[in-house]
């Protein structure tokens, strides 16, 4: 603690090493005391309680060095504890457990719920300072999303934050929207030694990519802040992740045109489609023309003329194989036209000439198939 003028210009000391105000006869004279308390706000799980500080004032004309009368002065200070919910009010969080959605699915508020495309993530705010406050949140996620023609790029997805019915979820805090598109919600007043329950909730777009592509696994972490409005204490919440799974609706969709008809000896052409509408990479994938039933072995019944395929993302190269054989970037197979019972075309994009577990057909990644046929 120190002492100054109005100025802010420390006090003189007196020969006992007291800080000396000289008034004159009649006079009021104002001066400041400097207290510096202890940083509260540097530990979260402090709990601090009022900081009461007397000064006292003693006459220099009396002789003695006794306090003539004192004053009064109580510190208030603020804290904030912000993280996971707890069971009890200024308990260490613990991170909630990984948040598991189906992107495409429909959204929800439920907590724990597995089978819709939102994550849902109960938040306590603990007011552990000795003063009333208030909050603003923030909370980002950063999305992998899907396009078209494959590609994936990232998109900010913002927390949503509702206030507590009982356990659920109740309705949505107010929010403003900020320049760069996030969103900051307020809370209610929290008073002293009290603690405000928000539930946290992240809604997955419906072209999320799955978390965990060619085996490994990458969860979404949720980026949360809590700043109090008058003490501006602010605290993160970083440990809550999301798991996105695979929508049960999607897979591989593989569609052949309708051959028309033709006589023997006569040309006959034929299209085949496949769509990766999973929202993963799929691994060693190609497509066969091929049926080990003679009946319905298309090549049974007729001759093998050519093949073309295109895909419609750029990475890798199309590659085909005749009858098992080796993988090659040519269509013209190496063997006799006559003597093909069985081709194979897939997307060698790892570039070691060969359609293994190591290429990874991307999501939403189509291959074109035309062939090219002469009825036996």
């Amino acid at each position: 603690m120190s002492f100054t003028d109005t100025n802010g210009k420390a006090l003189p000391v007196d020969a006992n090493g007291y800080p000396l105000l000289t008034v004159a006869p009649g006079q009021t004279l104002g001066y400041r005391t400097v207290v510096t308390y202890p940083d509260f706000d540097s530990d979260p799980a402090n709990n601090p309680g009022p900081v009461v500080i007397i000064v006292g004032a003693d006459s220099g004309n009396d002789g003695d060095a006794l306090s003539d009368d004192a004053s009064t002065n109580t510190v208030f200070p603020p804290q904030l504890q912000f993280g996971d919910a707890t069971s009890a009010l200024g308990t260490t969080p613990t991170p909630n457990p990984v948040q598991s959605v189906v992107p495409g699915a429909a959204a929800g508020t439920a907590p724990g719920t597995s089978t819709d495309s939102s994550a849902v993530f109960p938040m306590d705010l603990a007011n552990l300072g000795a003063y009333s406050d208030s909050y603003t949140l923030k909370g980002t996620v950063v999305v992998p999303v899907i396009a078209a023609d494959s590609t994936v790029s990232n998109t900010t997805v913002n927390v949503r934050y509702f206030s507590d019915n009982n356990g659920q979820p109740g309705t949505e805090l107010p929010f403003t929207t900020n320049p760069d598109g996030t969103r900051s919600y307020t809370t209610g007043t929290a008073i002293a030694d009290t603690e405000l329950k928000v539930f946290a909730v992240v809604d997955i777009p419906t072209n999320a990519q799955a978390t965990t592509v060619n085996g490994v696994t990458t969860n979404l972490v949720v980026q949360q802040t809590a700043k109090a409005v008058y003490s501006t204490i602010v605290r993160e919440d970083n440990n809550d992740e999301i798991a996105v799974g695979q929508p049960n609706d999607k897979g591989v969709v593989l569609s052949k045109s309708e051959p028309a008809s033709a006589l023997p000896g006569a040309p006959l052409s034929y299209t085949i489609t496949a769509k990766n509408n999973y929202n993963a990479v799929l691994k060693n994938f190609y497509v066969t023309e091929s049926n080990t039933n003679p009946s319905t072995n298309v090549f049974t019944w007729t001759t093998f003329s050519s093949v073309t395929a295109t895909k419609t993302f750029t990475a890798g190269a199309v590659l085909y194989r005749f009858n098992g054989g080796t993988w090659q970037t040519s269509a013209v197979p190496t063997v006799a036209a006559s003597a093909v019972t069985s081709v194979d075309v897939g997307v060698d994009t790892n570039g070691n000439g060969t359609v293994d577990a190591n290429d990874a057909f991307p999501a939403q990644g189509g291959l074109t198939l035309i062939f090219q046929v002469i009825v036996k």
